[in-house]
């Protein structure tokens, strides 16, 4: 049992991993270009997803 439950966290620890990794990359002062407050159902309609600051590509 103990393996079921390693492999059930694995993608909380990637999701948490990532938004450290964003976090820490974030210039507080221009939020606008990572796509963070965009409407959820916008953004999916879109095909656009939160990025990592310095990507260019939507």
């Amino acid at each position: 049992m103990p393996e079921m439950s390693a492999k059930r966290s694995e993608p909380l620890i990637r999701m948490l991993d990532y938004t450290q990794k964003w976090t820490a990359s974030v210039d507080w002062r221009e939020l606008d270009a990572c796509n963070a407050f965009m409407d959820p159902d916008v953004a999916d309609e879109e095909g656009r997803r939160l990025r990592m600051p310095g990507n260019v590509s939507a």
